[in-house]
């Protein structure tokens, strides 16, 4: 998955947004981001008056200034450096006087190099960048299905650390308290557990994680 660093490297400026320009959560989910099926974007939560998001569109492959949902300004990530992406949604955020500056801070590490202020993004492979959009959009569906299915309440969000998209929720279980099981489900990238995609189920209960080690 060629197109697998710089896109997971770009995420990070509309996750940096939900940091810089939102109230901080518990659990991190004020950087975690939206996939928007229809045009293929990653969008960060909404934020300003002007209902504001950053996002990144994937097949595009650019960074987008959005105001009420709609892409408002976009500056082009191919050939474009980290320090001109950072000064680009520096200014945008003045312009709009969002009344916080942004910071590019990341908390957790990526799995890549460090990001120099000369870092170039470049676009390396249409196909896989084809794929990237096709795997979201599929994971988008199915696990979207399930939620309905199974009536669990939960978003769908990536997590600009590992770069996946899934859920976590709680499941009534007769018998029982009221939210006394939960579940976590996702589509991973590529990483150490596995050369492709694949989906991933997590289960816990009173005890903490649940063992899979013995189930059928």
């Amino acid at each position: 998955m060629m197109m697998l660093e710089p896109l997971h490297l770009a995420a990070q400026y509309p996750a940096m947004a939900g940091k810089s320009f939102l109230a901080p959560k518990a659990d991190d989910s004020h950087t975690n981001l939206g996939w928007n099926v229809e045009k293929s974007q990653l969008l960060s939560r909404t934020f300003g008056t002007g209902h504001y998001q950053l996002g990144i569109n994937c097949r595009t492959f650019s960074v987008d200034w959005l105001e009420q949902g709609q892409t408002t300004d976009q500056l082009p990530l191919n050939g474009s450096t980290h320090r001109q992406l950072l000064n680009w949604i520096s200014d945008q955020a003045n312009e709009k006087k969002i009344g916080k500056a942004y910071t590019h801070r990341l908390h957790y590490d990526l799995p890549y190099g460090p990001v120099t202020p000369d870092y170039t993004y470049r676009l390396t492979s249409e196909a896989s960048q084809e794929a990237m959009i096709v795997r979201f959009n599929q994971a988008q569906a199915c696990l979207a299905n399930f939620l309905a299915e199974t009536g669990i309440a939960s978003e769908l969000r990536v997590w600009p650390h590992h770069f996946d998209l899934g859920f976590y929720g709680t499941l009534a279980v007769p018998g029982t308290q009221t939210g006394t099981r939960a579940l976590g489900v996702g589509m991973a990238v590529p990483d150490r557990l596995g050369l492709g995609f694949y989906y991933y189920v997590s289960g816990w209960n009173e005890a903490g994680a649940v063992s899979t080690a013995n189930m059928p």
